[in-house]
């Protein structure tokens, strides 16, 4: 499942941004503004039926947006 995550997790980045993505990789370095961060965090919760509560003003990198999403995904599989 982790591949899965991670696979669409860059294709959902991907549409927003030709830059090369890393988890290093700053937000604001890849061109998008705070509405495509917002649209990219409905479509993981989207995607993965999850609820991710964020401020995006605090969100640096791509990384901590990845850790967000597996706690949201590990929270939701918790009994």
């Amino acid at each position: 499942m982790s591949k899965e995550i991670h696979k669409d997790f860059r294709e959902i980045l991907e549409k927003y941004s030709d830059k090369e993505i890393t988890f290093d990789t700053r937000v604001e370095d890849l061109d998008i503004d705070s509405l495509d961060v917002l649209e990219i965090i409905f479509k993981l919760e989207e995607r993965w039926d999850i609820s991710i509560s964020l401020s995006t003003d605090k969100l640096e990198t791509v990384g901590e947006l990845n850790e967000i999403l597996i706690d949201a995904l590990e929270f939701r599989l918790t009994p």
